[in-house]
């Protein structure tokens, strides 16, 4: 599991989110399957950028292990997905 995590301006955050939404499918993606992690870091960075020398934040991410739903105790990939 990967966690894709991102620092952008507030002028682009909703920019963002719809880029994400485009690129996955979700809104408000915190945790993603590391097939796709490429994807959203790239729909990210390219929704982020202003075209200004600096400033457009970061983007980054970590690996996620031993993931478990609080409500039935079960491994991420146990949990059924309606």
């Amino acid at each position: 599991m990967t966690k894709v995590e991102a620092v952008v301006t507030r002028e682009r955050v909703e920019t963002v989110i719809d880029a994400v939404e485009t690129e996955t499918g979700h809104v408000g993606v915190t945790v993603v399957e590391d097939s796709i992690a490429p994807a959203v870091v790239a729909a990210i960075t390219d929704a982020a950028r202003s075209g200004h020398e600096s400033g457009d934040g970061i983007v980054w991410t970590t690996s996620i292990e031993n993931v478990r739903h609080n409500r039935t105790g079960l491994a991420l990939g146990e949990v059924e997905v309606a």
